[in-house]
């Protein structure tokens, strides 16, 4: 019974350790917040890099989210970014009929994004394609 109740302790130990116990992973995420100028956008590596016809801003707001202005829609949602450089923005756009062919791509590359690559005031975001972004003043 004794040597039972020993192999439970242990046994709960390990799954503590391995679980992580409360330690949530915390990343600094304080370069991200603010807004971002959308400078060009590429579909996929093989296709011709494509500077921003119009002024469109990405902003990322504390605690985790985002939002962006298209040609004439609001987009807002989430993003989570992890110390491996991946990023997950998941944004939810209004419906009006009038985006460019331009600001659809772009929001559907965004939401596409997998990974981040962070440098003073520039962001590049990449998955199939890649958006680059400047820090707007």
């Amino acid at each position: 019974m004794k040597i039972m109740k020993s192999v439970t302790k242990v046994l709960a130990f390990l799954l503590l350790v391995a679980c992580g116990g409360d330690s949530e992973e915390t990343i600094d995420i304080s370069g991200f917040i603010g807004t971002w100028r959308i400078a060009s956008i590429q579909e996929l590596p093989s296709t011709p890099e494509y500077p921003t016809f119009g002024i469109y801003e990405l902003t990322f707001v504390e605690p985790k989210s985002c939002s962006l202005n298209t040609d004439v829609n609001v987009c807002t949602g989430t993003f989570q970014v992890s110390k491996e450089k991946k990023i997950q923005i998941s944004l939810d756009c209004t419906n009006i009929s009038g985006d460019s062919d331009y600001a659809m791509v772009m929001v559907n590359l965004l939401n596409a994004t997998q990974y981040y690559y962070y440098s003073n005031d520039t962001l590049a975001l990449t998955g199939p394609g890649r958006v680059k972004m400047t820090k707007a003043l």
